[in-house]
């Protein structure tokens, strides 16, 4: 019996220990979102706000909540060049959060920043950035 429970607390042991490695939390899609904005970055310390497009569907939102939900904070020092969209993020509880997007080419990964945190980054996935990239390229043939 006394083996019984020195096993058992050794997997419960175990179990904390990985459970508190993993210091790759993300916090930013903690929320539900109502509009998603995003326009052409003016670089790091300003958000543009003349936003080339608005989502408030809910296809797009859901999109967008999984995105950030998604990210992979990356640890160490930051060093970005200049943002290309800054992107706006209303949540239902009248919050508004704007990130820094570096939209990856298709087959890699893109990056996010909230603007507000400009010494962590976030990585999103290949899968992501391909529907990034059709998102925004389908609004920017919208406007020509």
């Amino acid at each position: 019996m006394r083996y019984i429970r020195l096993y058992i607390l050794s997997l419960v042991l175990t179990s904390l220990l990985i459970g508190c490695q993993n210091n790759q939390v993300n916090l930013l899609g903690s929320q539900d979102i109502t509009s998603v904005s995003i326009s052409a970055s003016t670089g790091f310390g300003t958000t543009n706000t003349e936003f080339f497009v608005t989502y408030s569907d809910e296809i797009s939102l859901t999109f967008f909540e999984q995105l950030l939900a998604q990210a992979t904070k990356e640890s160490g020092s930051v060093n970005m060049p200049n943002p290309e969209y800054d992107m706006e993020v209303l949540y239902m509880e009248d919050e508004n959060v704007t990130y820094h997007l570096w939209v990856g080419d298709s087959g890699h990964n893109s990056t996010i920043m909230k603007a507000e945190d400009t010494h962590t980054i976030y990585t999103i996935s290949e899968d992501f950035t391909l529907q990034l990239i059709e998102m925004i390229e389908a609004k920017d043939t919208m406007q020509e």
